[in-house]
C-alpha cells in the first residue's frame, strides 16, 4: 500500500489568488471591451469564464491526485496537469536544500507551479516526460517534505557501499 502525500495546502493558496485576479480581469475586460464591441466583450468573457472553470478544476485535482510513495513506484503528480512515475531504485538523491541555480538546470521538471519547491529528487537514469522531455531531476512543493523523504528512502534500495559494510 503506497503512502500518500498531499501538496494542496502548499500550492492551492497561490492558485486561489490567481483565480481571484482572473475574476477581476473578467469584469474589467468585459467592461472595457464592451465600450468598443459588445460581441467581442462576450467572446472574451466566455474565454475568461472557461479559464476560471479550468483553474477551479485544477485546484480540485490537487486534492484528489496526491503524490504517492510505495515499494513499486513513486508517483509524482501535479493535479491533472502532470504525472511522473519513478521506480524507487531510480531515485539517486532527495534534497530539501540545494543551490538556487539547481532549478534552472536543463532536465529539471518543476512540479511546484506558483510556489517554490521544497524537495528536489535527482534520478539515477533520466526518464522521459509524457511530452518527450528528458528529465534528470524533479522539484515539488509538498505539505510534508520530511515525511516524503523518509518514505522514499525507506523504499529505495540501500547503496552498494552500505550493503558491503
Amino acid at each position: 500500500m503506497p503512502l500518500v502525500f498531499s501538496y494542496y495546502r502548499s500550492q492551492a493558496p497561490m492558485l486561489w489568488v490567481f483565480l481571484v485576479l482572473a475574476s477581476i480581469e473578467l469584469f474589467a475586460v468585459h467592461l472595457l471591451v464592451s465600450l468598443w464591441s459588445a460581441k467581442a466583450a462576450w467572446i472574451l468573457s466566455g474565454l475568461s469564464l472557461l479559464t476560471i472553470a479550468w483553474i477551479l478544476h485544477l485546484i480540485r485535482s490537487l486534492r484528489l491526485r496526491p503524490v504517492e510513495a510505495g515499494p513499486d513506484a513513486v508517483l509524482l503528480r501535479l493535479g491533472n496537469l502532470s504525472e511522473v512515475r519513478l521506480m524507487p531504485s531510480n531515485v539517486a538523491d532527495i534534497r530539501t536544500n540545494w543551490p538556487g541555480t539547481a532549478l534552472k538546470e536543463e532536465g529539471v521538471l518543476n512540479l511546484s507551479l506558483l510556489a517554490y519547491p521544497n524537495v528536489l529528487i535527482s534520478l539515477v537514469e533520466p526518464t522521459r516526460s509524457k511530452r518527450g522531455r528528458l528529465i534528470s531531476a524533479i522539484a515539488h512543493r509538498l505539505d510534508d517534505p520530511a515525511g516524503f523523504v523518509e518514505a522514499v528512502n525507506r523504499f529505495r534500495p540501500a547503496p552498494a557501499a552500505a550493503k558491503a559494510g
